[in-house]
């Protein structure tokens, strides 16, 4: 027996009165309204289930207090927009994007290249080939960089490890998971 996907529900659409304080259910698209005699002036979605609603005295309270600190659509100046930059960066590694250059200059996807040919394109650790391949340093990217003390892309290039062909080995996708497991 076949499966059958379940039709939509073909119920009618559900017209509403858009005269302040109405909000009754009209039957058909311009029709009058019941209750006030408006024609043609019908909304098809349902009127908000919080109308109406009363909120507590605390629960309006702690909505104050959240929109006070809220900086939500004020103005800061450039000093203060600088100090707020400075407070996300703090701790963090400014070598970052300088390591997302590298990787899309030409002479990285060359020495990517240049790993996968002299390795014939197989997973050194588990010898399958026709998948999907990876680059491993052998020994880190950001550890070379921070060795020499590399800040430019210009001193990047000049440095002769960063693009040595003995630093990288071909792996599939699952073999270089494991060797990042390994070393933590």
């Amino acid at each position: 027996m076949k499966y059958k996907t379940p039709k939509r529900s073909t119920k009618n659409k559900q017209y509403y009165c858009i005269e302040l304080n109405c909000n009754n259910p009209v039957f058909k698209e311009g029709n009058k309204c019941r209750s006030c005699g408006n024609k043609n002036k019908v909304y098809i979605n349902r009127p908000s289930n919080r109308k109406g609603v009363t909120l507590s005295e605390v629960t309006k309270q702690k909505m104050r207090e959240s929109n006070k600190t809220s900086n939500k659509g004020k103005i800061c100046s450039l000093e203060s927009r600088k100090k707020m930059s400075d407070a996300k960066l703090k701790g963090k590694d400014y070598i970052t994007p300088l390591v997302v250059r590298l990787r899309n200059i030409f002479e990285y996807r060359q020495w990517r290249s240049d790993v996968f040919k002299r390795d014939d394109f197989i997973c050194q650790k588990c010898g399958l080939r026709g998948i999907r391949l990876e680059v491993h340093h052998i020994k880190r990217f950001l550890d070379i960089l921070r060795e020499y003390n590399i800040k430019t892309v210009e001193e990047a290039l000049l440095c002769v490890e960063l693009w040595d062909l003995n630093n990288g080995i071909t792996y599939c996708e699952e073999c270089h998971k494991l060797e990042h497991l390994h070393k933590l």
